[in-house]
Formats: structure tokens, sequence, C-alpha cells
């Protein structure tokens, strides 16, 4: 009767083990973006010339 207990002690062990790799992989990963603009200014008029539905894809890089 000593295996059941045991058993049951490495299911438990093997679920709680993927249930950990599972949240890893669910977590968002670090990323490091540099700003192009040098200041605040710049940046807000940058976001203040963009015209909704009317902007081509080539102004934009």
């Amino acid at each position: 009767m000593a295996l059941v207990p045991k058993l049951l002690a490495q299911t438990v062990l093997a679920a709680t083990l993927v249930a950990l790799v599972d949240c890893k992989t669910s977590l968002p990963r670090s990323q490091t973006h540099v700003s192009e603009f040098t200041s605040f200014a710049q940046a807000r008029d940058a976001i203040e010339a963009l015209q909704a539905r009317y902007q081509h894809l080539e102004s934009l890089r």
C-alpha cells in the first residue's frame, strides 16, 4: 500500500512542474527600445502630425 502515496506524490510533483513551466512561457519578455526622438516636443509634434485614415505608410517611416 506504500505505492499509492508515492505515486500520488510523484503525480502532484509532475503537475506542479508542468504548471510552473507553463506560467513562465505566459509571462511577457523584456524589450529595450530606444526612441529616435531627442525631446518631448519632437515626439509630441510627430504624434500631432498624424492624420487618422489619411496617413501613408511611407510617411510613417
